[in-house]
């Protein structure tokens, strides 16, 4: 049986369960809204997320888990299953989601919006617009504003690395990829609140990247720059030697 198909039924198990039709959810809903975790729990966690980090076994998992081929398989898979137990996705024939009201205000918001109705900004509005988000993004202002509307955080791998750097190397660095730092419009991942940054480049998300691009744009602004491959992180011995040698630089 499939993952989050109920036996009995054959349904995915939470199908249609929302607050307005399941107390439980309701209540579940009620009971969480305005919670925060505590400092202690978020420890907890990232020190719990650590020590799995350092199980080759869980690794080689995650790693194999995360390749995109594997990724792609494993949708593949879903909705094949849901093909054959003739599950719809959710919004089919959901032509009324807004009220007339919405979509007229939609509507009239959108008069003139060229990108609509399979047409396209033309080539100079497109230019024009390139250049003015490449000005907005040279402001510290903007780009914090945009970080703290987007929720940016520290993923498990960040974690990871500034549990480490902290323990290890010195409590002075920390994760500005939040925002917290900005430097030519460009935010990197970790500072030592001196001339020192830390990229940390994941195997997914930066492949093919060539990481001189990063360290010469830093360089430009007057930093140095380390370029971690998530990778590395995986031997502890040879990343801190890595590491140490580059703050030891002058």
């Amino acid at each position: 049986m499939t993952k989050g198909i109920c036996r009995k039924t054959g349904k995915v198990w939470n199908k249609d369960l929302t607050k307005e039709t399941d107390e439980r959810v309701l209540r579940n809903s009620k009971s969480n809204t305005g919670k925060k975790r505590s400092a202690d729990f978020v420890k907890y966690c990232s020190e719990r997320s650590l020590a799995f980090w350092q199980n080759p076994e869980y690794v080689a998992k995650q790693n194999a888990s995360r390749r995109i081929e594997v990724r792609r398989e494993t949708l593949r898979k879903a909705r094949e299953v849901k093909k054959e137990m003739g599950l719809d996705p959710w919004n089919k024939n959901k032509t009324e989601c807004y009220s007339p009201e919405t979509r007229q205000s939609m509507g009239i918001k959108n008069i003139g919006n060229t990108c609509r109705r399979n047409k396209s900004h033309t080539l100079e509005a497109r230019k024009k617009n390139s250049d003015a988000q490449k000005i907005n993004w040279q402001s510290p202002e903007y780009v914090q504003k945009q970080m703290k509307a987007r929720g940016v955080k520290p993923n498990k791998v960040e974690l990871k690395l500034e549990i480490f750097l902290k323990k290890s190397i010195s409590k002075d660095w920390r994760f500005v990829g939040d925002g917290q730092l900005i430097i030519g419009g460009k935010c990197p991942d970790f500072w030592n609140g001196d001339h020192k940054l830390i990229e940390l480049f994941g195997n997914y998300w930066h492949e093919g990247e060539d990481p001189k691009v990063r360290i010469n744009y830093f360089k430009n602004h007057g930093y140095d720059t380390l370029v971690v491959w998530e990778e590395e992180l995986l031997d502890v011995k040879s990343i801190s030697r890595k590491i140490i040698e580059f703050v030891n630089l002058s």
